[in-house]
């Protein structure tokens, strides 16, 4: 028979559409016209993350009475 290797895939060039954008351009850094003036990034509704209150319990202080 046939003398063709089993398994391996042919590659099939195609011709690349015009409206088809290049992987890089996924992955270049945003542009100064696309950033806040400020420099800050958008992104949690402009709420700051606040620091968690301290646990009593690890201050020292036992909460069971003795």
């Amino acid at each position: 028979g046939d003398r063709r290797p089993v398994g391996l895939n042919r590659v099939c060039m195609r011709p690349v559409p015009t409206w088809q954008r290049g992987i890089s351009d996924f992955l270049k850094l945003p542009s100064k016209e696309n950033r806040v003036p400020d420099g800050e990034m958008p992104g949690t509704s402009g709420l700051e993350a606040q620091p968690r209150p301290l646990d009593p319990a690890k201050g020292g202080e036992c909460l069971e009475e003795e």
